[in-house]
């Protein structure tokens, strides 16, 4: 539910509706933000149980609120600075990355390694991987194409 009078997206409103069609028994989402998304995938989770009969007997109620993010476990606050000692990336890359992977962070970094050594020892320009930028003003590696395609089932730019 977005209201029309709010200035910026940040003013906009939070809510989201949980809505069943009758005739066709699709549970949707309508509304929300991006930034609440596990908020409303545990009421549609929990909407959907609520629904169905045969789940209530054997399923407990939705337990993404605390179920820790990808790259979450054994994240630490030294993080960003093992990053740029270990694989000597600025403060900027650094941040980057811990933002968008947490610890995983590191695996893409040795995968940045691994795809450097390859492209070395075989002369191979496919692999051509590092911890090269792909743009000098944004902090996108581009090993991290790689790790998309390899980890994130990401396959076509569309």
């Amino acid at each position: 539910a977005n209201d029309p009078h709010a200035g910026s997206t940040a003013e906009a409103s939070r809510d989201h509706v949980i809505s069943l069609n009758p005739e066709s028994g699709v549970i949707f989402v309508a509304g929300g933000k991006w930034t609440t998304y596990r908020d409303m995938a545990q009421d549609a989770v929990d909407k959907v149980i609520e629904m169905r009969d045969d789940l209530q007997a054997s399923a407990g109620p939705c337990i993404t609120l605390h179920t820790p993010l990808t790259g979450a476990d054994g994240y630490h606050r030294g993080l960003t600075r093992q990053l740029i000692q270990d694989h000597r990336v600025s403060k900027t890359v650094s941040d980057h990355l811990v933002a968008t992977y947490g610890v995983n962070a590191m695996k893409v970094l040795e995968l940045g390694d691994l795809m450097r050594e390859t492209s070395v020892s075989n002369d191979n320009p496919r692999w051509h991987g590092s911890h090269k930028r792909l743009h000098p003003d944004f902090p996108y590696l581009d090993v991290e194409v790689t790790y998309a395609m390899l980890h994130e089932y990401a396959v076509t730019a569309v």
